[in-house]
């Protein structure tokens, strides 16, 4: 069970990144479960500059922004898990051999 989780990530003094649980949440991973209320935590990103993910292998961005949210849902004491993702990608370049391409946007939910 978790009872309590509040997460905080900084990019440049900028936050890019919060998490909160709206309640105690079960997971159950094959045993019996207590009956505990349903709860939600909520994965927030968003402000993230592209050109600033220098640790992620694959072509480098000259620009951009990357937002997104998970949710997970856990209901009937930890049973039944529901996801929700969704994410965007907002003014990206990328430079593929020598010339770069013009801003695109993308989004998925």
């Amino acid at each position: 069970m978790v009872r309590n989780l509040t997460l905080t990530g900084t990019q440049r003094s900028s936050v890019v990144l919060q998490a909160e649980l709206t309640s105690p949440m079960q997971i159950a991973w094959g045993g019996a479960a207590n009956a505990i209320g349903d709860s939600t935590l909520k994965l927030t990103g968003g402000g993230v500059e592209s050109g600033g993910l220098e640790a992620v292998p694959g072509p480098r961005s000259a620009g951009g922004t990357v937002n997104g949210q998970v949710k997970v849902l856990s209901q009937q004491g930890g049973e039944q898990l529901t996801f929700d993702l969704s994410s965007q990608i907002e003014e990206l370049t990328v430079a593929v051999a020598a010339t770069p391409s013009p801003r695109q946007a993308s989004a998925c939910r």
